[in-house]
Formats: structure tokens, C-alpha cells, sequence
């Protein structure tokens, strides 16, 4: 008898650990934001209602914020990039410079590195940040008529206004 009461217990221990974590880590049943990658080698196609396009490679692939939900109208090539956008910002959420802190790193730079840099501000954004450029030169300031490189920080997003 205590055998089987043994058995039974550890048949229902089995049961509960093979499918705790199918339940907690499964989210179908939850409607959630994903980030996929469309394949476009073949031509561009409809994309779902309340997609967001993250970023496009032209001719190779589309990066679309989507829906869980709507993915089974999709009849395309894709493969998920980022399961639960939410679940991914709040892993990573705190580990990217404030503006505060990403001002006072431009700040840094042109003031120990003045003579080849200089730090001035292009206006101001749709909610009155200012925008930086930190020229890097032997000759800041000066026109000399040479070919110029833009790099533009990754401090925006999709669908934040300048």
C-alpha cells in the first residue's frame, strides 16, 4: 500500500513538473507584442493591421512589431526575432544611458579632447530636447571642404518625433 501511495505521489510530482513549465513559459494564450522578420526576396506583402515596421533590409527582409494573435494570417516566410517585446524591455530595461547621462558623456568627451571636438546643439526635438552633434576633427569648426561622415546615435526610436 505504501508503495503505491509512493508511486501515485510521485507520478503526480511528474505530471505537475513536466507541464509547469509549458504553462509558465508558454504565452499563446496571451495576446502579446512580437518583433518578427519577414522575408521580402519575394515582393513585399500585406502586413497585418496593427503592425509597426521596426527596420527593413530592401529586397531581403522587413522587421514588423505584431500581434501574437494575428500571426496565423500571415502567409509568408517569417521567423520570430523577439518572442514578447514587453518581457524584453523589462529584462533589459535600465541597462541603456539616461539622456542625463548620455549629455554629460558628449560633455566628457569635448571637453578632454577640445582640441579636435566640438560640442554644439542642431535645435531642439518635438518635446524640446536639444539634439547634439559632437564634431571630431583635426580642425573643428572649420569648412575644409572634405568628405564629411554622419553618425547618427541610436538614441530615437520608430516612432519618437524629432
Amino acid at each position: 500500500m505504501k508503495k503505491l501511495a509512493f508511486l501515485a505521489g510521485a507520478l503526480a510530482l511528474l505530471l505537475v513538473f513536466t507541464t509547469l513549465p509549458l504553462s509558465a513559459t508558454h504565452s499563446s494564450d496571451i495576446n502579446h507584442e512580437m518583433l518578427i522578420r519577414i522575408d521580402t526576396r519575394n515582393g513585399y506583402i500585406p502586413l497585418p493591421k496593427d503592425s509597426t515596421i521596426a527596420g527593413e533590409c530592401p529586397q531581403e527582409y522587413v522587421d514588423v512589431f505584431v500581434w501574437s494573435d494575428e500571426l496565423y494570417s500571415l502567409t509568408c516566410d517569417y521567423s520570430i526575432l523577439i518572442n514578447d517585446v514587453e518581457a524584453y524591455d523589462n529584462l533589459h530595461r535600465g541597462s541603456y544611458s539616461t539622456i542625463a547621462e548620455m549629455e554629460s558623456y558628449l560633455n566628457t568627451i569635448s571637453s578632454t579632447y577640445s582640441s579636435i571636438t566640438t560640442l554644439t546643439t542642431l535645435g531642439q526635438s518635438y518635446e524640446g530636447r536639444d539634439l547634439w552633434c559632437l564634431e571630431i576633427s583635426d580642425n573643428p569648426g572649420t569648412d575644409e571642404g572634405e568628405t564629411g561622415v554622419l553618425f547618427m546615435g541610436c538614441i530615437m526610436h520608430e516612432n519618437g518625433l524629432l
